[in-house]
């Protein structure tokens, strides 16, 4: 099941306005692809050949929804998705269109700008606070049980599983306290802020 989803999306329309300049189709459709979910088929090690494709897909849909034939040029496509390798991926590419613009009576060359952005919402979604205090307590919970077992098990004696499992704990008790001191500090930083901006008083400005 796909896990792509169409944000945004914009298209170009000056390319075929010798069909009318009705520009209706765009609307529609531009309508009908908001949340729908695409095939990306990612390839990490082709990125930028994954994005063109993406482009071209929906075209290519578009397409044939409006029984038309190469009419619909993506202009802007922003997308969200938990298949690529980054948090944010984008670029944009050029296409060249023959055509007569603005109804003329020759064919003209154009060159229309794409672009695409594809959000990996599981990559840049910031874990919540208390998720990620109950990741580290269970963390060392899970150690605290093992260390206890493997001394019950070895009666009490030496043993450098025991010390391994030791040092474990006291690595996730400084990485959590490292952790809370930063956010402590970030809290200050930003009360500090608000105590600059904050207007005097009129005691202050005597």
């Amino acid at each position: 099941m796909s896990s792509t989803v169409v944000k945004s999306i914009d298209f170009h329309k000056d390319h075929h306005m010798n069909q009318g300049g009705v520009f209706l189709l765009e609307k529609e459709m531009k309508h009908y692809w908001k949340e729908q979910k695409i095939e990306l088929n990612w390839n990490k090690n082709k990125p930028i050949l994954s994005l063109e494709n993406a482009i071209r897909l929906i075209e290519k849909i578009s397409n044939t929804l409006a029984a038309k034939s190469d009419y619909f040029l993506v202009k802007d496509v922003r997308l969200t998705s938990d298949e690529t390798h980054k948090k944010l991926i984008k670029d944009s590419f050029k296409r060249t269109i023959k055509t007569r613009f603005g109804g003329g009576h020759r064919d003209q060359v154009k060159t229309f700008k794409q672009e695409i952005q594809i959000i990996n919402s599981a990559r840049s979604r910031t874990k919540p606070k208390l998720q990620f205090l109950e990741d580290y307590h269970n963390k060392i919970q899970t150690l605290n049980k093992s260390g206890m077992e493997l001394y019950l098990e070895l009666g009490g004696e030496y043993n450098p599983d025991l010390q391994h499992i030791h040092k474990q704990i006291l690595e996730q008790k400084k990485s959590f306290n490292t952790t809370i001191k930063n956010w402590s500090d970030r809290e200050k930083y930003k009360w500090s802020i608000l105590e600059i901006k904050k207007p005097l008083t009129d005691e202050e400005r005597l």
